[in-house]
């Protein structure tokens, strides 16, 4: 049994205001956020930082990073893609750095085709390298598509590189590995599972939305296992409606009552 329970996060697509995210979590009595960069980027100039911190610094809260990734795609064979995904990563990099972040989730591996493995492979080890000096663990997301949606390409590319996994449950749930095979999402944890150490939470995603469960039963098998792993140190509900995050969290803190008495 896990000697101690996850931090329960919510997710900032609730928001559009980093204040706001910090605000309503708080108010929900979440343990910390997971900031999406994508929707609300981290300013690129010291001064706009430094108040970011400070804003931080009003909310007792751990404070997690996502990277930005609609215009991003590690490894392109497209040279100035290639390019300017490793830079924007490495800035983040700098700027987690700064902001004395512990984690950042990342994507990787997005397209066999436009993402040549041996591509992803180099930048990410520098990337992984360039994390390490700076105390930020880089954890790779399971994605519908692409390198990352096999849990034993994910597990090898995670391994070589030395990056942590952020175990997407709606992904697993709805990725061609699972679908086409007739596997679980637990399926897929139990391979990935001694490189995992958060966990975004919801049903699924489908026609580019993220679904909420609608009884914990739906999703019990994957977060009893969850819950036995000693590496996890956050879960978020990842949902962009503030009522289905509230409903999943009412459930999930009746699990952890149950689950880690």
């Amino acid at each position: 049994m896990p000697t101690y329970r996850p931090l329960l996060s919510m997710s900032s697509w609730v928001t559009k205001s980093y204040e706001d995210v910090l605000r309503i979590a708080q108010a929900l009595n979440f343990d910390a956020v997971e900031l999406d960069c994508d929707e609300k980027p981290i300013p690129a100039t010291r001064t706009s930082r430094a108040k970011m911190k400070e804003i931080f610094s009003k909310y007792p809260l751990g404070i997690f990073f996502h990277s930005p990734f609609l215009d991003q795609a590690l490894g392109s064979r497209t040279a100035t893609i290639r390019q300017n995904t490793y830079n924007t990563l490495k800035m983040y990099l700098d700027f987690l750095g700064e902001l004395e972040a512990s984690h950042l989730v990342i994507h990787a591996g997005v397209d066999d085709t436009e993402c040549p493995e041996e591509n992803v492979v180099d930048d990410l080890k520098k990337l992984v390298d360039i994390a390490e000096t700076k105390s930020i663990t880089l954890c790779v997301e399971n994605l519908r598509f692409g390198l990352s949606s096999d849990p034993h390409r994910l597990r090898e590319l995670s391994e070589e590189c030395g990056s942590k996994i952020a175990f997407d449950l709606g992904h697993a749930n709805s990725c061609h590995w699972a679908l086409d095979e007739k596997r679980s999402s637990k399926d897929f944890l139990r391979i990935i599972e001694n490189r995992v150490v958060s966990a975004h939470i919801y049903l699924k995603e489908e026609g580019g939305r993220h679904h909420p469960f609608r009884e914990i039963e739906e999703v019990k098998d994957p977060l009893d296992h969850l819950a036995s792993l000693n590496s996890i140190v956050w879960w978020t509900i990842e949902l962009p409606m503030i009522e289905d995050v509230i409903k999943e969290k009412l459930m999930i803190d009746s699990y952890f009552k149950k689950r880690f008495p």
